[in-house]
């Protein structure tokens, strides 16, 4: 039977970008260090996830696992230079959906195909998003969330990791649902827009749980809901945007 080592290179030999030539040196990959890159960076979610992953995989497979964190453009730039890579199976990506699933939708001319440059190893991860302000705003439901942004046209911000990420999508997806106005403000990582909306730059943002409950637990930040379609184990009281008020919303975030 083979072992998980085995199975595992086999996995990787054959689909990190591009299959062939990395197929046919499968029996001795890998010989060298690995690199993974992830398009966002460090401090943020797909990086924090992606430095365990890594530990765990040079363990297995007996050469280190380097994470190279090349933020930009929504995580475009990093999935690009991955793309572009050469096809030996020493490059890998570790991202989120946005640069593999909305950004070909969105971008005409996108530097990368992910169908016929890229190809699937595993999920690794999925996640909830929460609806997060900046804990002096006076208000604390999404429904006063609301009645704050109508109140104020166009003058509250909201911060994503760029345009076409889940965070960004979520609240373009609530703004046409609730009717309201907010000024889209994009930043490099979950990192900066937490720094952003704590020092009042931006004042809301969707994002991961792990990234948003040091600041909440501080005091700073203030969860409103999450984009899950019941109550999420995570987070049990607090309610989904959902039965906030917005029946059919939902947003989920994965890793790869």
């Amino acid at each position: 039977m083979p072992s998980r080592r085995d199975t595992l290179k086999a996995l990787i030999a054959t689909f990190a970008v591009g299959a062939v030539p990395a197929v046919a040196h499968a029996d001795t990959w890998p010989a060298k260090p690995i690199r993974m890159i992830v398009p966002f960076p460090p401090g943020s979610s797909p990086d924090l996830i992606a430095r365990i992953v890594t530990e765990k995989l040079a363990t297995v497979l007996g050469q280190p696992v380097v994470v190279e964190n090349r933020p930009g453009a929504g995580g475009n730039i990093g999935t690009g230079m991955v793309a572009k890579a050469a096809p030996d199976g020493y490059t890998l990506l570790f991202t989120i959906n946005g640069p593999l699933v909305t950004a070909p939708s969105l971008y005409r001319h996108l530097s990368y195909d992910p169908m016929k440059q890229l190809a699937p190893v595993t999920l690794v991860a999925t996640s909830p998003n929460v609806l997060v302000i900046d804990a002096r705003l006076p208000v604390h439901t999404l429904r006063e969330f609301v009645a704050l942004a109508k109140s104020k046209p166009g003058a509250l911000n909201y911060g994503s990791v760029g345009n076409g990420s889940a965070a960004h999508l979520a609240m373009e997806q609530l703004k046409a649902m609730a009717g309201i106005d907010l000024q889209h403000v994009p930043y490099p990582g979950f990192p900066q827009i937490t720094t952003a909306i704590v020092g009042g730059q931006v004042q809301a943002g969707f994002m991961v749980p792990a990234i948003a409950m040091p600041m909440v637990n501080a005091g700073k930040l203030r969860i409103l809901a999450v984009t899950t379609t019941g109550r999420t184990s995570l987070l049990p009281s607090v309610p989904t945007v959902a039965e906030s008020g917005y029946p059919g919303f939902e947003a989920i975030s994965w890793q790869a």
